[in-house]
Order: structure tokens, then sequence, then C-alpha cells
């Protein structure tokens, strides 16, 4: 079993970085460290931050980019050559002298810049004054740029986003036929509400944080349910019983096994997991379902837009609610008048929630409401489970030092880099 190294490993790597899943690479040989991945990003901010922003919170903007460009120029050289690399080639890691540059140098250049005082009606606050506010200014902004960025790659927040939207699309795609069958099944409970006049007195005379309150409720209700659904199904996901059932999970992943060559490992299998992965697998099997269950929400909501539009004028509203309605825009026509209110916005609103929430509940015990709903997120857990089975046999058999300095794809990058610096 050859080992993963080079543009193998990459290739692998891209695969579960796509699907917001390299939390499964972390106690693996190809396992990348979160401050390489954001290396690119944290560059270009720091390169921003210091031709624009110190320039922009000094005095003199020549002088300041004068001096933003000498060191922003030292501090590439001085990280590279601490590397035992080229002056100027291209960064290749974010280690914790960069991180500390990356929040001082901003800083500093912001205290070596001239400053003017500034008067206020209220308030003087002298050249040095802003000087040093300046200062801790950026500090705190850069301070938290590193915190958030490395939290969001550590914890797959930029690859589950890209992910998220590769996959509502795909929802869009995949469900749009099967929504024509789901949506009258779910119409026959909630359009049978809509015609009552409690739910107008009720939702549509809710003030704006009381409305967004009950909307949150009913939301947290479908993440805790969807949730607790997931977790039984990760158990699941994650065992493959017989050859055929891992070699077909790893059929669309770039450790595929063809059809008579032997699998990585003896099956009965189940992939290990540590309690930060089980949550990563967990939280992309609740938010798809919610992605679905928001789909429906969403043709609701437009569905009673329009009937609402249609049927339910302002003085239909005013009986119900026995007060004027708030009209947002109105038209007349030859025999009738047309109005959006914001009471039928919040009905409207509130309905398509519900309805959400409804479906999330009920599709989990009726195989009818799902007919056609093809759930892609059990599939590329499943896919990524195998790989990981995949990846962790390939480790076995050939032991590499573990940590960032001597995982497959960390030698492969620095080899890369020091070819190109």
């Amino acid at each position: 079993m050859t080992p993963l190294t080079g543009e193998r490993a990459a290739d692998l790597d891209r695969w579960f970085f796509r699907r917001g899943l390299t939390s499964l690479l972390d106690d693996t040989s190809i396992r990348v460290e979160a401050s390489r991945r954001a290396t690119t990003f944290l560059v270009t901010e720091f390169v921003l931050v210091m031709l624009l922003g110190v320039p922009a919170v000094t005095g003199n903007v020549v002088i300041s980019v004068l001096i933003a460009i000498v060191a922003v120029i030292a501090v590439w050289a001085g990280a590279n050559l601490a590397r035992k690399r080229k002056p100027f080639a291209a960064v290749a890691r974010f280690g914790w002298p960069e991180g500390i540059a990356f929040v001082a140098v901003p800083a500093l250049a912001a205290l070596v810049s001239p400053h003017t005082g500034i008067s206020l009606p209220d308030i003087t606050i002298t050249s040095l004054q802003a000087r040093f506010l300046s200062a801790l200014g950026l500090l705190v902004l850069q301070a938290v740029v590193l915190a958030v960025s490395l939290a969001a790659v550590k914890f797959g927040v930029i690859s589950l986003a890209g992910w998220l939207v590769r996959e509502l699309f795909g929802t869009v795609a995949s469900t749009g036929a099967s929504l024509t069958r789901t949506l009258p099944l779910l119409m026959g409970v909630v359009a049978f509400f809509f015609f009552t006049g409690e739910l107008w007195q009720s939702v549509g005379e809710l003030g704006s944080w009381a409305y967004l309150g009950v909307i949150a409720l009913f939301v947290a209700l479908s993440l805790a349910f969807l949730s607790s659904q997931g977790a039984v199904e990760i158990a699941e996901l994650t065992t493959f019983s017989s050859d055929d059932e891992l070699r077909a999970a790893l059929a669309r992943t770039p450790l595929r096994v063809d059809e008579g060559q032997p699998t990585p490992v003896t099956t009965p299998v189940t992939t290990r997991l540590s309690p930060n992965q089980q949550r990563n697998l967990r939280l992309i099997s609740t938010v798809s379902r919610l992605l679905v269950a928001s789909l429906v929400g969403s043709a609701v909501f437009v569905f009673f837009m329009a009937l609402g539009v249609l049927a339910v004028g302002p003085d239909v509203i005013n009986l119900w609610t026995e007060s004027p309605a708030e009209v947002i825009v109105a038209w007349t026509t030859v025999n009738h008048h047309y109005a959006l209110t914001h009471e039928l916005l919040r009905v409207a609103g509130f309905l398509a929630v519900f309805s959400g929430f409804y479906y999330s509940v009920v599709s989990a015990t009726d195989p009818a409401l799902r007919e056609g709903m093809r759930d892609t997120a059990a599939e590329t857990i499943r896919e990524a489970c195998a790989a990981r089975i995949a990846v962790l046999a390939r480790d076995r058999a050939n032991p590499v030092a573990s940590g960032p300095n001597g995982t497959a794809l960390g030698k492969y990058r620095r080899k890369s880099a020091t070819a190109t610096g």
C-alpha cells in the first residue's frame, strides 16, 4: 500500500476541504495546520491594513504609506530569512513569529507615523493621544482578525460555508420535482390557519422583537430535533458491513478501489472518530436537513404572499385585527384593490417557519414527505468516513513522522515552496 505523498496527498486534502470535513484529517499524515490554510488570507489582510488602514488613521498619508511599505518589506524578508528561505519568496506558512508581526507591526507603524490633533465640540484629542489611540485600535483589530481567522479555519467554518452554498444549489436542483408532491401535503395542514382571524390578531400584530423571538423559537426547536436525529444516523453512516459497501463509498473519492482489488481494511469496520470530528459530522447532517426545510419554508412563504396579496386586502385585515392595516405598497385595477401589508409579511413568514419545522419533524417518520429528497449530506459523510478509513490504513502501513512538519502533505508543500522560492 503506497503512502500518500505529493500531488495525491494535496488532491485528497482539497477533496476533504471542499466538503467542510478537514477535521477528519486531524490525526492523519496529511493533516494541515489551520495557520497554513489561513496564510493567504492573513498575508493579504496584513498588506491591506498596512497600505490602507495605517495611512487612514494617521496625519500624513505620504509618510505613513512609505513607513508601511518599509515595514511590509522588512517583515516579508525577515520572516523568510528566519526560516532559511529566499528573502522575497512567497510566504509558505504562518507561525508564531508571523502572528506576532501580524498583530504588532501595524500598531507600531501607526505609532511612529505623524498624527494631528482632533478638536470636537466636547473633547479635544492631542496628536500624542491620537497616536496611541490609533495604535491601540489597530492592535485590537489585528488580534481579533487573527483569532477569528484561525478559529474559522480550524473548525472548518470557511470550507463548510462553501459546501453549504453548493449544497443549497444542489438541493434546489434535486428537490424541485419532489416539492410539487410535498407542498400540497403541507398546505393541507397550514392553509387552514391562514384564514383564521386569531392568527392575524396574534402574529400579525406582534412587535418586531416579539415576532423575531417567535421565529427564533421554531428555528431552535428545528435545530434541536434535527441534531438529535443526526446523532442517531452518524453511527449508521460511519459503519461499513462489507467490502462492497466500503468500495461503493470510496468510488467517488480520490482513494477509489476498483472492482476486484482488495479494500484498505477488513470489513466490517467502523470509522474511528474523535468527539470534535463527531460534532463536525452532526453539524453537517443537521444543517443539510435544515437547508431542505428552509427550501420548503421559502416555497410556503412565496405561496402565502401571493395568496394574501390576491385574496386578503386591507379591509379584511382591518376586520380581523380591528385595527388599520399597515400598507407597504398598494395598487388598484379596474376590478380589484391589491395591497402588500406588514401583517401579511408577518403571517406568511410565521407560516413558512412553522411549515419548515413541521416538515423537519414529520419527514423523519413519514416517507411520503421526503420522497425524492436526496440526502447529499449523508452521502458526503459516508464517502468521507470511507476515505478516512483508507487514509488511516495507509498511515499504519507507511508510518511517517507526526506533527505539522512531518505530514506527507506538509513535506510536499515545503518541497514545492523551496523549489519556487
